[in-house]
């Protein structure tokens, strides 16, 4: 978080894309923007993995001829989301670390603002970088989805007959492994650093990154299962409130296809952080 000078009508600006604001006076804050979509045309990446190593052009080339051949493919915008978006999930452990105690106790003004500013509220961030932001977390989300349809093509009974004879299969499907496995550990990251000790354990085991890749390469991969394990968590640890948010992320994710279960694993990280912005609600005497 960088510092700057208060102005006259200042508000705190959050990485996890949330605005303290405090009427007449308030305190600016502002962060480096996480995640900001690359540029495919001013930089030709690499995409490096254990099995070898297949230049993001080529990869592309060789994905367009998949979804050309294919009646259900993503939209063309989406597909573009899948090279150009950020790897990183919108809400990551240390987005939301700025919303964790001890920042907030070493902010004098808005530590001030929490003790004696009844009006002080938390609300979407505006302006050109809240639209900014907006438009790289859609872009997350329909990158994610493209690779779930991805998963579903490659590991999946679909037929690569249009692939030229000199493509290794094997490798490109682990370059296709763009995000999940990091969304997966993120996930597993946020719920570990909410839940009570007690908790953890279960966390560590639903959420077993390797395993769960293993799974989504077998075709085994049971998303209402992750997501009935995590709401069961979730709601003994959230306030009532939140349960229709909860129910709501399940209700996706038994849907199936891919654009429901990035729409729900969407909603996961929405119920999160509202479960983040709940435990900050501390009595003002905690910080006198």
């Amino acid at each position: 978080m960088v510092r700057e000078q208060p102005k006259e009508s200042e508000q705190i600006v959050l990485a996890t894309d949330t605005t303290c604001v405090a009427p007449q006076r308030d305190i600016s804050a502002t962060t480096d923007d996480h995640g900001a979509c690359r540029d495919p045309q001013n930089e030709t990446q690499s995409i490096t993995t254990q099995a070898g190593e297949i230049l993001e052009d080529e990869q592309k080339a060789v994905l367009d001829m998949v979804f050309d051949s294919l009646i259900d493919a993503p939209s063309i915008e989406n597909r573009n989301c899948f090279f150009s978006a950020t790897d990183e999930p919108p809400i990551t452990k240390q987005s939301l670390s700025e919303l964790n105690i001890q920042p907030i106790i070493n902010n004098v003004k808005l530590r001030h603002d929490i003790c004696y500013d009844k009006d002080l509220h938390f609300r979407p961030i505006d302006g050109d970088r809240g639209l900014k932001k907006r438009e790289i977390q859609k872009a997350y989300w329909s990158a994610v989805e493209v690779e779930l349809y991805l998963y579903k093509v490659f590991y999946g009974n679909t037929k690569l007959d249009m692939l030229p004879e000199h493509v290794d299969v094997k490798k490109l499907r682990k370059t296709i492994q763009k995000r999940l496995p990091l969304m997966f550990q993120t996930i597993k990251e946020i719920v570990i650093s909410l839940v009570p000790e007690r908790d953890r354990a279960a966390v560590q085991r639903d959420l077993d990154v390797p395993m769960l890749m293993q799974e989504i390469e077998k075709q085994l991969c049971d998303f209402v299962s992750i997501a009935q394990a995590l709401a069961s968590l979730l709601k003994c640890h959230c306030a009532p409130m939140r349960d229709d948010m909860v129910d709501g992320m399940v209700h996706r994710m038994r849907q199936g296809d891919p654009s429901s279960i990035s729409a729900g694993l969407r909603d996961l990280f929405g119920v999160l952080e509202a479960m983040k912005l709940v435990s900050l609600r501390i009595h003002s005497s905690d910080f006198k």
